[in-house]
């Protein structure tokens, strides 16, 4: 007999987003794909299963997969048997990798495989399909798959662990099992004191000495004072090259350093004896980590202070000659795909486009989308850095530079790769889309903050309509109906007060236009003080503004920040004319991002400064006759 197979494993958003570290958030993600191919492939190879999505040769799939099987076999065994070889695999990665090399043993081993064994939340399930089975009969079975999942989540047994002691750095709900002392408590501290009282509360562990290097638990798997758990320490250990994902401060200088900085990063390489700058702690080149507190916490020789300083003063002064600064913001970028459980179920597809092939085919597209997108960034590597894409979903950094110029590919390959080929099975008025956060933060800003923060802007676009305000005429039907395709952007600021806006992506073009506009030597950067000027003196009690105002007062705001002068011989009309081929675009895409939907005053002018504070950071305006160099680093 035939059924659908559908498995699910957990958890997924708590395990990624704990994350002090990039190399946490790549390890949660990638930890979560792994697993779920091994499923995927045991069902597959040990069943005679079939996956029907996702793809099961990508580089990453999600944390779910369908499949379908014929079998006379026990369903309960061939369930548990896929459940089984998944659990055996993230046992085996915790004791190969940590607890054999450590010789684990007694109550810590103990604690630490019972941390492991409670961590994954494996649900799976069957459902029969008729022989010779039609279309409404493959949906009713999806459809039926769906509602027996959602309830056995909703009735899944809760259990509690009775764990007293310090919690862990980076999880915050389990104990700690490895803890490193700081330098003071290396001087003052013996283990039982620590195991017996402040911080840890617990003899469950194992205490590393500050400077233990000979362990396999070196200091960037355990900083001085943190203490993790057995799952967290796992995220920490595994066993890609770490280098391959840079610490943040390498995504805010990543662009400058590639066009201005090739020497200085060689230097400063070989200053700390690294044999290649992917290994060396980015936070060096800027000027208030260059200190004796900041060398000692860190580990690094005070000897080679003067030296690195030097060296920072250099580069930051090449990097002025050519009109930029040593930025240190960068954005982080997550998107999700609108409406997918409608796509999944077939609830927007045309009349007698059969679902089973739809999956299949929507499958392939979202593979080929994340195989472009992994390619387009497995080069240029000073542009942008992917640590998850599933097809349907996406999680990575990017060099502010390059931040507009991503999201216009992402769209743009999105809607050519996913939407375009499917667009004759789809139902009129609808479109494969996705929405999306984007937080810009500091490059000392909590990781787990700005992922926080992208995740609740990405949800706010989820939240955007299609209408347009009702001055624009849109009917009641389209005020009301959710049509996603949008966009959030927030930033944090060195203040901390975050200014967000969110669009629909048809109007985040503006918002681009703006900040390209803001680059150029034609228009100052006083446009968004003075916009907001001539506006505030028409806004009611309210906060609300005549519309019929708004143009007029907009139009003259771009015209007055606008720079240019007459050229010597150049007539009035000539002038106004060339002044005008400026002006006029910048005017209307302002307007436009006042039109957007839902778009209020103050959002207006949180969109406009946004603008200006993309643009105050990227800025590049040489001082020099000669253009920037461009250098490649390696």
């Amino acid at each position: 007999m035939t059924h659908l197979f559908l498995f699910t494993l957990g958890p997924v958003q708590s395990f990624i987003a704990q994350a002090r570290k990039v190399h946490d958030l790549y390890s949660g993600s990638r930890i979560l794909s792994q697993l779920c191919k091994v499923a995927a492939e045991h069902f597959e190879n040990k069943h005679g299963g079939k996956v029907i999505f996702p793809a099961i040769n990508s580089d990453a799939i999600p944390n779910r997969f369908l499949g379908k099987i014929t079998t006379d076999n026990d369903l309960n065994s061939i369930g548990k048997s896929v459940a089984d070889a998944v659990q055996d695999c993230w046992r085996k990665k915790f004791d190969e990798q940590i607890a054999e090399p450590l010789s684990l043993n007694g109550a810590v081993d103990r604690k630490a495989k019972s941390q492991i064994e409670q961590h994954l939340d494996i649900q799976w399930l069957f459902q029969p399909l008729p022989e010779n089975y039609t279309d409404e009969d493959y949906r009713k079975a999806y459809d039926e798959l769906n509602k027996n999942l959602n309830a056995i989540k909703n009735t899944r047994p809760f259990f509690t662990t009775e764990e007293k002691g310090r919690k862990c750095s980076l999880d915050g709900e389990r104990n700690v099992i490895f803890y490193r002392k700081t330098p003071k408590q290396q001087e003052e501290k013996t283990n039982d004191d620590l195991q017996n009282g402040n911080p840890l509360f617990s003899t469950d562990n194992i205490v590393f000495n500050y400077n233990d290097e000979d362990s396999i638990i070196k200091l960037r798997h355990l900083q001085p004072g943190e203490g993790l758990s057995a799952v967290s320490m796992l995220k920490r250990f595994q066993d890609f090259d770490s280098g391959d994902f840079p610490d943040t401060a390498e995504f805010a200088l990543a662009d400058t350093m590639h066009q201005v900085g090739a020497e200085h990063l060689s230097k400063m390489t070989k200053l700390f004896d690294h044999d290649h700058p992917k290994h060396l702690n980015w936070q060096l080149f800027f000027e208030e980590n260059l200190n004796e507190r900041y060398f000692e916490k860190q580990r690094l020789p005070t000897r080679e202070l003067d030296a690195a300083k030097e060296i920072q003063k250099a580069l930051a002064d090449k990097a002025k000659a050519h009109g930029r600064k040593l930025e240190k913001y960068y954005a982080l970028v997550v998107f999700d795909g609108d409406h997918m459980g409608e796509w999944w179920k077939g609830a927007r597809l045309k009349p007698g486009v059969k679902l089973e092939d739809f999956h299949k085919d929507l499958t392939r597209k979202l593979a080929a989308f994340a195989q472009a997108v992994r390619a387009e960034y497995s080069k240029d590597k000073h542009r942008g850095w992917v640590i998850y894409t599933g097809g349907d979903d996406f999680l990575g950094f990017f060099n502010l530079h390059h931040l507009v110029g991503a999201l216009d590919f992402l769209r743009d390959t999105y809607q050519k790769i996913v939407h375009e080929p499917l667009s004759d099975r789809i139902g009129e008025d609808h479109k494969l889309t996705f929405s999306a956060g984007v937080c810009i933060a500091h490059y000392k800003e909590p990781l787990s903050l700005v992922l926080a923060q992208a995740r609740e802007l990405e949800h706010k676009a989820k939240e955007v309509d299609e209408k347009k305000k009702n001055a624009i005429g849109n009917s009641a039907k389209e005020l009301d109906e959710k049509k996603k395709n949008a966009i959030g952007i927030g930033v944090i600021p060195g203040s901390g007060q975050i200014a967000e806006v969110v669009l629909p992506f048809e109007d985040f073009p503006n918002l681009g236009a703006v900040i390209e506009a803001l680059k150029t030597p034609d228009f100052s950067n006083a446009f968004v003080s003075k916009a907001r000027a001539e506006l505030a003196a028409f806004v009611d009690d309210d906060g609300e503004i005549n519309e019929a105002l708004l143009p007029t007062l907009l139009d003259r705001a771009v015209s007055r920040a606008c720079n240019l002068t007459k050229n010597e011989g150049e007539s009035d009309e000539d002038f106004m004319k060339r002044k005008k081929e400026k002006v006029e675009p910048l005017q209307t895409a302002v307007k436009n991002l006042l039109n957007a939907p839902n778009q209020k005053l103050n959002a207006f002018f949180d969109a406009l400064d946004i603008a200006d504070f993309i643009e105050r950071q990227t800025h590049i305006s040489p001082t020099k006759n000669e253009p920037a160099e461009h250098e490649t680093t390696t």
